[in-house]
Order: structure tokens, then sequence, then C-alpha cells
């Protein structure tokens, strides 16, 4: 039995069990994941929202993929996904997760005549009901750690799978709050789309 073969047998017996949700096919299905939690972090924040993951060689989850855990119906996003290589094949794929703590919904702004013919401002629905992590402020010193591209730390900031259509000037409603979307960065992480919000006043 290959290497690869081996590892995927181990995981598949003692990891726990996991949904991998494609938003672009709007697919799932049923793998098993080995995951690491650091509880050495330097900040809580860190332990309880970044994980590292193992998945098999044949595992079909790509950055982006909303993983939830089976048995305690957890949700994450995966932010990065990369490939151990070994005698030219590949034996286990590496990546981190991101929990999530919210669902979000998007709005996008147009403009319609009402029976008067004013024109009225209207928020359109852009998808809405889909996991993401939001931030908030994390803390009063500034934060510019690569290594999870946290890098805002004095301003409200959002970690959305690089599958959904989130543009900047967008609304995003999160826990009854509206923000706006004033700046998308979707090449920091393979995996995500991380968006710096402000509160929207906007009618």
């Amino acid at each position: 039995m290959a290497i690869s073969e081996d590892i995927e047998q181990v995981i598949n017996e003692l990891g726990p069990l996991v949904v991998v949700y494609d938003h672009n096919t709007q697919t799932s299905n049923e793998e098993h994941i080995d995951y690491n939690r650091d509880v050495r972090a330097t900040t809580p924040f860190d332990s309880s929202f970044f994980i590292e993951c193992d998945l098999p060689y044949s595992s079909t989850a790509k950055p982006g993929d909303k993983i939830t855990f089976q048995a305690t119906n957890e949700n994450y996003l995966l932010a990065t996904l990369d490939t151990e290589i070994f005698e030219a094949s590949v034996v286990v794929k590496e990546g981190v997760l991101y929990k999530c703590n919210t669902t979000i919904e998007v709005q996008e702004k147009s403009g319609e005549r009402n029976s008067d013919y004013v024109m009225e401002t209207v928020w359109n629905p852009v998808f809405s009901g889909e996991h993401a992590l939001f931030t908030g402020t994390l803390s009063e010193q500034n934060i510019n750690d690569e290594r999870y591209a946290r890098i805002y730390s004095k301003t409200r900031s959002l970690f959305a799978s690089i599958d959904l259509p989130i543009e900047q000037e967008h609304r995003c409603l999160v826990n009854g709050e509206a923000y706006r979307v004033d700046l998308v960065e979707p090449d920091r992480l393979p995996g995500l789309k991380i968006c710096s919000l402000s509160l929207d006043n906007r009618e």
C-alpha cells in the first residue's frame, strides 16, 4: 500500500467526519479530516479561530470551501491548501481553517422610480445565509501577521469564501447591523476574500 493510502486510512479511521460544501456547484460531500488546534498561540483569537488540518491525498476540498464538523456542527472556511509530496506523489493535503462565527447577507444598491416618478434607493439581495468570520476590532495595537493574513486591528473585518460575489460598496448585514464594504482583498489568501467594513449609514 502506498504512503498516501496509509495516511488516508489513518485519517478516515481516526479523524472526525466533515461535510465539504462547494459554493460554486452548491454540492456537498463527506470526508474525514485530521486537525491540530494551537493552544500555545499568542492570543486567544488565534487558538479559537485558526486551525491547521490535514486532508487525504484524494480529498476534493479546495480553498474557499465550507467545512462543517458533523459532531459539533461548527463551520469553517478552508483558507489555504497545499500538497505534501513524497517521491513525486501527493501523500497528504495540508490546510488552514478559519472558524465562522456569523452568517451574512449581502445587498447591492440600485435606483428605481416610484409611482410618483421619484428615484428611490433599493437594496437588492445578492446572497444570504452564508457563513463567514467577522472579527470586529481585535486590539488597540496594529496587527500585521502574514501567517494568517490578520492585517486589520482598528477596523471591522470579514473573511468570506473567495467564491462569494462580495464587492466594494456592497452592503453586508452582520448580526443585525448594516456595514459598508469599503475594501475587498481577494489575493492575500487563495480561498478567502478579506473585506474591510464600516457602519453603513446610507439610506
